[in-house]
């Protein structure tokens, strides 16, 4: 499982702080099944390397992603 976390601004985030919080700590006890990626950490300056994040969503039989979520772009 590849979990992809996108929050500019993640220490303000209770909901995505906490869900990646859960995430990390199942990844820790997964034995390599469980993957958590914060984007943001991971290329702070936006320059992804598309190729490692290509190849890791590839290999993922499950990709979970938990990104920033306002008024404008989450509708009840």
């Amino acid at each position: 499982m590849l979990v992809l976390v996108a929050h500019p601004q993640m220490e303000q985030s209770r909901a995505n702080r906490t869900l990646m919080t859960a995430a990390g700590r199942a990844a820790a006890a997964s034995q390599g099944r469980i993957e958590v990626r914060d984007l943001y950490a991971l290329y702070p300056d936006y320059l992804i390397d598309v190729a490692a994040e290509q190849a890791l969503l590839a290999r993922a039989r499950l990709v979970v992603c938990s990104t920033r979520c306002t008024g404008t772009t989450c509708r009840r």
